[in-house]
């Protein structure tokens, strides 16, 4: 489970995202294909895109942010 925490496997998850999306809309143009085809690829490109939102590392030590206690609270008794 500690594998989805780092960020390399979110680069590797957002490449191929955008990899299907964006080389899946222009053999869609080219083939003029139905228009739901076309709403997929643009949703998988905008999932690419907000999934390099989510998986963000500010602090560059390979774990994404999301998944980090950036916030430490002490309790008093």
């Amino acid at each position: 489970m500690t594998y989805f925490k780092t960020i390399s496997f979110w680069n590797k998850l957002n490449h191929s995202v955008q990899l299907f999306g964006t080389g899946s809309q222009v053999a869609l143009v080219a083939a003029e294909a139905s228009p739901i085809w076309n709403y997929i690829a643009a949703g998988a490109t905008t999932t690419a895109m907000l999934l390099t939102i989510w998986a963000a590392d500010e602090n560059k030590n390979g774990i994404v942010d999301a998944f980090e206690n950036a916030i430490t609270e002490k309790t008093e008794p």
